[in-house]
């Protein structure tokens, strides 16, 4: 039985591995074939293709962050620019510091509803039982223009502190009739 040249059987590799040091399971004349191409001169490729595809993976993920930004942007703009919407601060009765952050708010016949965060995503719904003035600190919220304070007590009894500047007034004096 004769078997064409280049022919290996498990038994003729494991040997010849053996016999050239090489790892078990190997055939030398491909390993042969690669150390030589390897010796040769060494060439080159163009690196612009591995720019190409790095800002391919890395662009992908920068144009959806900046239109996502955009996106908040402009509905945060749109949703600020709706009629009886206003600017307030919020915080619960007897907490020391007002947020940072503004809330914007409206009233909607004895429900006050507040939408806060970035893109005004988040709501709070509160139905209004009473309003009373509060009188402000020394510390008053810092990001309204002349800001005016009211006492909200709400349906199930807790109460809110609201600040809003002079000319809002008038929503929060509405949710007490």
């Amino acid at each position: 039985m004769s078997r064409p040249p280049g022919w290996f059987n498990s038994v003729d590799i494991t040997v010849a591995s053996r016999q050239n040091g090489l790892p078990l399971g190997t055939r030398p004349s491909i390993l042969a074939r690669a150390n030589t191409a390897m010796t040769g001169p060494t060439q080159r490729l163009p690196s612009q293709p591995m720019v190409w595809a790095l800002l391919a993976i890395l662009g992908v993920p920068i144009w959806l962050i900046a239109g996502l930004v955009v996106g908040i942007l402009l509905h945060r703009r749109s949703f600020k620019n709706q009629p009886g919407v206003f600017p307030c601060s919020i915080r619960d009765e007897g907490a020391t510091k007002w947020p940072r952050m503004q809330s914007y708010a409206r009233q909607i016949r004895s429900v006050f509803v507040v939408n806060n965060g970035a893109a005004m995503l988040r709501s709070d719904i509160h139905a209004v039982d009473a309003v009373g003035s509060l009188v402000f600190g020394a510390e008053g919220p810092k990001r309204l223009a002349d800001p005016v304070g009211r006492l909200i007590t709400l349906d199930d009894g807790s109460r809110i502190e609201v600040a809003v500047s002079r000319a809002d007034i008038a929503h929060l004096d509405a949710l007490a009739n």
